[in-house]
């Protein structure tokens, strides 16, 4: 069996167990952001495979730190079964007030260009009448999940530091998840360079065999580990109990091993 066909076992038995554990899934908070969550780690993973397939490298970097941040917040989230309501409401209400605020800046800078009006506004906040306070909601909301008041006017910690007295950082939440710093330099880091445009040389140089720090083989690996390690989180989170779960999951870890080898 060649290393296609194994790819092919590894994705086609994992999406077999994702949706057996999606499908178990209500439809509270916790369960729309793991299931999101877990949903974009597991296309995210699959695309980057089918990328490195066609030769076509230049948005690894882009995809490998995107898939690797949404591991680190399915991990923080999961982390505590006894606080992640709370940590998977922050992660929640953090994309409601980074989509409006978005969405306000534009309506700042093309005045009519949204199609939003009394009722879209009231849908998703009850009252609410402009972004503003549907953005003022939501970060009121977020306030009282931290365990530590903010002292300053404007307290700006991540969603990620509930449990913290000050703004970390996504090295500082490694830290804290017992995660090897060195990923972050080598994804996180040299993926953060595609992400704002200055990895283009590296892709050159790469490509014409000067330089070798993307490690397109590291990316690929890593995609198949945190593919299969969000989903054994996932369901040792779930406590699932269903029927060809462990067999689909052993097909992927024995491919993951032919695909390594």
């Amino acid at each position: 069996m060649n290393k296609l066909e194994d790819k092919k076992i590894f994705f086609d038995s994992g999406v077999n167990c994702y949706e057996k554990i999606w499908r178990q899934m209500d439809k509270n908070n916790i369960d729309l952001v793991i299931y999101s969550l877990s949903k974009s780690i597991f296309d995210r993973a699959k695309t980057i495979n089918d990328l490195i397939y066609i030769g076509s490298t230049e948005s690894l970097g882009v995809l490998s730190r995107s898939l690797y941040e949404l591991h680190l917040s399915i991990r923080y989230i999961l982390e505590d079964r006894d606080d992640s309501i709370n940590r998977a409401n922050s992660f929640f209400f953090q994309s409601r007030i980074d989509y409006f605020s978005n969405l306000l800046s534009i309506e700042k800078s093309l005045p009519g260009s949204l199609n939003y009006n009394k009722e879209h506004f009231n849908r998703e906040v009850s009252g609410a009448k402009n972004f503003n306070d549907i953005i003022t909601y939501y970060k009121n909301e977020q306030k009282k999940l931290f365990k530590y008041k903010g002292t300053k006017r404007w307290d700006n910690r991540h969603w990620y530091d509930l449990d913290q007295e000050k703004k970390t950082s996504i090295l500082k939440l490694m830290k804290r998840l017992n995660i090897d710093k060195s990923l972050y330099f080598s994804i996180y880091g040299i993926g953060s360079m595609d992400v704002h445009g200055t990895g283009t040389i590296n892709h050159i140089a790469s490509n014409i065999g000067i330089e070798s720090a993307l490690q397109i083989h590291v990316l690929e690996k890593l995609s198949f580990v945190i593919t299969l390690d969000t989903l054994k989180v996932i369901k040792e989170f779930y406590r699932c109990n269903i029927d060809d779960l462990d067999d689909n999951i052993i097909l992927m870890e024995e491919a993951f091993k032919k695909i390594i080898e």
